[in-house]
């Protein structure tokens, strides 16, 4: 099939903002009695309760001076030492991470409830932060706008975006990439990680977050990508096949559900064969991106086994 789906902004009311976007309210849930967090965002603190380790470190902290407000929320990657019973979600949460989720956390299955109800399509995220990394570690944002319809949950827009080390308080700022600009999301979700890709985690690389904003809104207008840009067969199995023109598109960038990068491919030719064996069944997205950085095309594909 070819892909061609874009949007562009129209003026309409502002978007709405994100759950405690200020980081000013903080509490502890009274049944997990772990340390505080930011009140409707869900870190490693949970792993501190009396059900699980209350030795385990604590990964989120008030941090000040703010950049606005009386709070902002420190995010410093630890080890959960052995047992395994300090982790239960392992090997899903690894035992070296630093993260801050929205959502809320309860004691029986499904024991996350990730993300928060949202309606808008807001057109731009922006954020304050100061990172302090250990070694070759990276800190990341992730943001998704989705809708559950028909029992599939349907992904709306999706970025993971580089956090860059910096001392002081400096402004992130990203247009969000909408893959399915026809319908409105019910669910926000956004998670920060102090260590993003696992193999280069260490402990005490720290983030610092504050001032969440949405800005701007997204309207419809469709017209086909920037270029031609064919993947077949959808389901794939063991490979996706890929043709373009090799001169507009430098490589792909693939990211599962959660918007972690999956792997970079190189486009070296009009036809490309991207190796999915190895994939876990589910859906994927895509960048296709020329040599400046720009996005030429985007689209997602399913696995199945």
């Amino acid at each position: 099939m070819i892909l061609g789906i874009a949007v562009l902004a129209k003026a309409q009311s502002p978007a709405a903002q994100p759950p405690n976007a200020g980081m000013e309210v903080w509490g502890s849930n009274p049944t997990l009695n772990e340390p505080q967090e930011p009140t409707g965002w869900v870190s490693e603190n949970v792993f501190c309760s009396a059900f699980i380790g209350p030795t385990n470190p604590v990964s989120v902290t008030q941090y000040a001076p703010a950049f606005a407000g009386s709070h902002a929320a420190q995010i410093k990657t630890v080890v959960i030492p052995p047992p395994s019973s300090n982790n239960p979600a392992y090997p899903t949460i690894p035992d070296t991470v630093g993260e801050l989720v929205l959502g809320t956390v309860q004691i029986s299955s499904p024991y996350l409830l990730a993300g928060a109800a949202y309606t808008d399509k807001p057109m731009t995220f922006t954020f304050q932060s100061k990172y302090t990394a250990v070694g070759l570690d990276s800190a990341y944002v992730v943001i998704r706008l989705s809708q559950y319809s028909g029992g599939v949950r349907n992904i709306i827009a999706l970025n993971a975006v580089n956090i860059p080390p910096s001392a002081a308080y400096t402004a992130q700022s990203f247009n969000l990439t909408y893959f399915n600009s026809g319908i409105f999301p019910d669910s926000l979700a956004i998670a920060f990680y102090s260590s993003y890709h696992r193999k280069d985690a260490r402990a005490n690389s720290v983030l610092v977050i504050d001032s969440l904003h949405f800005s701007g809104t997204v309207g419809i207008e469709e017209y086909q990508n920037l270029v031609h840009f064919n993947t077949y067969p959808n389901p794939a199995h063991s490979v996706l096949n890929i043709t373009t023109d090799a001169k507009l598109v430098d490589h792909v960038s693939v990211c599962d559900l959660s918007g972690r990068l999956v792997e970079n491919v190189r486009i070296s030719s009009d036809y490309t064969v991207l190796n999915t064996s190895n994939y876990p069944a589910g859906m994927y997205m895509y960048n296709a991106i020329n040599k400046e950085g720009v996005i030429q095309a985007r689209g997602k594909f399913s696995v199945t086994k």
